[in-house]
């Protein structure tokens, strides 16, 4: 079959005529006569080289379709999770095997090429054989990467899907989103039963990992059961000490989630690990989802900080208030000044050796002296924090605990200074601010008061914050070691403006507060200043849960450390064997990131080593569970409801597993329609110019021998 589009079509008819009349005008009358044999050959010579020319010129184009039918193609999709197993084998995936029976295939095939796929975490295509022989152990449900893994092999989507699936997606992107751009139709065999199984289900357990030494911690857990009537379970909670929890709860039977509220002791500092049982029911096939575990980090618990000032001040104010809004620090006062002198305030005790276990001091202003000054001394060099706030008149605090050199002030008054991050400042964990503060500057600050003692930062301080002045510059914020201990210092005084003058601009910066909280945080928090941290999302991943793995490099400084090698391995707890081993992908900012999938039950153990060159920089491990209950426990009876809906957004039809033949039988996809085109097209080229050459060449050799040239 020829195509000519009708502009191609008025090229050719304006070539073919324009080519006739040139001939014919030509050799209609010769002079001198010539016969009319010779005369038509000439005409045709010059009406071919004509048209050659003149088709060049017009450039029209003329498509030979060649048009072939075959069959169309539908790829079957066949779930092969474990929720397919559920209660029992036979229930489900059995009777898929049943469904897709050789007169099933001889039906589709006379009608259709059919391809088979696998299922579950990850699309696999497989032979008819290997589809009889599947068995239900996948451990999530993405229908959505199956169906884009069928979409990757075809150059033109295939005529249709058929899945064959209980509809348990748990995993990967939103399908039914998916589906509406889908071009072929999903014809559904839904294998979910008749009827609900029995089963109590342990659905979710919620519960903060991370929990405070010897304090309470509330754990929800969500329980559901699906039988007829309702029933009373007892529901457990155990640690390595025996039930730490128990409670009789009655369940409706229809599905519906139950919430049970508990509270448990979290112990002593370290990881401890609980398990969660639902009684089963005497006939319940399955009862793998009836217990779950969960870990408790338990640190530390409230920080422990001390407020030291020689009198009230509205620094003193503000600070107090700051640290009295964090819940997880506990506030002590102390003043410093003459007894008389002391207001009473709550949480004020009459000195530093009234507390015991302290995890950090403030110094506002004048220091302790004498022998309270000695044991702050000995206190931060074995590794309490110290945070120095300048007053007016710092002449009282310990010389050896300040990152700040005094000079004699020689009659000179206090100067105000702007300040500025400097270079290690702006990435330092001290000074950054919340979210909220997006838009903020250091240098928009109002000008602070320095005293006019200050004579620069020690050596061995790091400055994070300067400040300039009247033809000066001196360090407002910088930080030290000392001993075990961490000091913070700040040289002005008065940075409760700060905290105000943000505000007036519709900024909710609070930079004093942020300083002195993220001050207190970096001195205590000691996983913050290892030069590698790693952590993971949660400490116990269902089954089927892939693991994404965080890890940080940092200077000593806190400062993000690019270009680092970070590599690691995994190692099963119960055998000591290492299951695999990654590379983390670098994110920027000294952040990095692995994913590591597909674990089975059990513990593990990742180890993570940072790499600067040849060198090993630091080192880190951590442990993590993966529990028993999977992904595929949730929806076990499946989700009919799903199915349908993605069946009726590309046009497919929905059946029951049992109406498999008539699937079979009603599904007409049609013959597929395989064109081809070859274009024509005439190029100037070196036999298209031999050929009009040669047109022309004879023409005139003919000419010539009868003298008409």
């Amino acid at each position: 079959m020829i195509d000519i589009a009708p502009r191609d079509t008025l090229g050719f008819m304006i070539s073919i005529a324009a080519a006739t009349l040139l001939a014919v005008v030509l050799y209609r009358r010769t002079s001198p006569t010539v016969p009319l044999r010779l005369r038509i050959i000439l005409g045709v010579l010059r009406w071919f080289a004509a048209v050659i020319v003149l088709l060049l010129v017009t450039d029209p184009v003329a498509h030979v379709v060649r048009t072939r039918y075959r069959k169309p193609v539908l790829a079957v999709l066949v779930d092969y999770s474990r929720s397919m197993a559920y209660p029992q084998a036979e229930v489900k995936i059995d009777k898929v095997k049943q469904a897709l029976s050789s007169d099933f295939i001889d039906r589709l095939e006379s009608r259709a090429d059919l391809r088979f796929y696998a299922f579950s975490e990850r699309a696999t295509e497989i032979t008819l054989e290997e589809m009889y022989s599947l068995e239900p152990t996948g451990s999530r449900t993405d229908l959505a990467q199956g169906i884009r893994t069928v979409l990757d092999e075809f150059t033109a989507p295939p005529s249709g899907f058929i899945v064959v699936s209980d509809g348990s997606v748990n995993f990967g992107e939103d399908v039914v989103n998916m589906a509406s751009t889908l071009r072929s139709p999903v014809h559904v065999l839904a294998a979910t039963p008749d009827t609900s199984t029995a089963d109590i289900s342990l659905d979710r357990i919620l519960v903060t990992e991370t929990a405070y030494a010897n304090t309470e911690v509330p754990v929800s857990v969500l329980v559901s059961a699906r039988r007829t009537g309702p029933v009373e379970v007892n529901l457990s909670i155990r640690d390595s000490t025996g039930t730490v929890f128990s409670r009789q709860i009655i369940l409706a039977g229809t599905g519906a989630k139950t919430k049970v509220d508990a509270r448990i002791d979290a112990g002593e500092i370290g990881t401890h690990r609980f398990t969660v049982e639902v009684d089963s029911l005497p006939t319940e096939p399955v009862t793998s989802n009836n217990a779950g575990v969960f870990a408790l980090d338990v640190v530390k618990g409230k920080i422990r900080a001390v407020l030291v000032a020689s009198r009230p001040s509205w620094d003193f104010a503000f600070a107090k208030r700051c640290l009295e809004a964090d819940p997880n620090i506990e506030v002590f006062s102390v003043f410093t000044g003459a007894a008389g002198a002391r207001p009473k305030i709550e949480g004020m005790v009459p000195g530093l050796d009234a507390l015991s276990d302290l995890d950090a001091v403030v110094v506002l202003g004048g220091g302790p002296t004498g022998a309270t000054a000695s044991r702050l001394r000995e206190s931060v060099r074995g590794g309490v924090g110290l945070v120095v706030l300048s007053g007016p008149d710092p002449t009282g605090l310990d010389a050896e605990l300040s990152p700040f050199i005094r000079v004699s002030d020689g009659g000179r008054a206090d100067a105000s200074v702007s300040v500025a991050a400097t270079d290690v400042g702006a990435d330092h964990d001290i000074l950054r601010l919340s979210q909220a503060a997006s838009g903020f500057s250091w240098s928009e600050l109002p000008p602070v008061p320095v005293s006019a003692g200050m004579g620069g930062a020690k050596a061995e301080a790091t400055v994070l914050l300067s400040g300039t002045g009247d033809r000066m510059e001196v360090p407002v914020l910088a930080i030290m070691r000392y001993g075990e201990g961490r000091i913070v210092g700040l040289s002005a005084y008065d940075l409760w403006r700060w905290d105000l003058v943000p505000k007036g601009f519709g900024l909710e910066a609070s930079p004093f507060s942020q300083i002195l909280l993220n001050s207190i945080g970096w001195l205590t928090e000691r996983d913050e200043v290892r030069r590698l941290s790693v952590s993971t999302s949660k400490k116990t991943y269902l089954w089927g849960e892939p693991v994404d793995v965080f890890a940080r490099t940092v200077n000593e400084n806190l400062k993000p450390l690019d270009g680092a090698r970070l590599e690691g391995d995994v190692t099963d707890q119960a055998t000591g064997t290492i299951l695999s081993r990654f590379s983390m992908a670098e994110k920027g900012g000294g952040s990095h990131l692995a994913k590591i999938d597909f674990l089975a039950p059990g513990r593990y153990r990742v180890r993570v080593s940072a790499h600067l060159g040849d060198e090993t920089y630091a080192r880190e491990t951590l442990d993590l569970t993966v529990d028993r209950r999977g992904l595929e426990h949730f929806e076990y009876d499946g989700d009919p409801a799903l199915l349908s809906r993605i069946s009726r957004l590309t046009g497919g039809s929905y059946y029951d597993i049992a109406e498999a033949g008539r699937l079979a039988a009603e599904i007409k996809p049609g013959m597929v329609i395989v064109k081809n085109f070859r274009e024509l097209r005439l190029r100037l080229s070196l036999p298209v110019f031999l050929i009009l050459a040669g047109l022309l060449g004879l023409e005139w050799l003919l000419r010539k021998r009868r003298m008409l040239l």
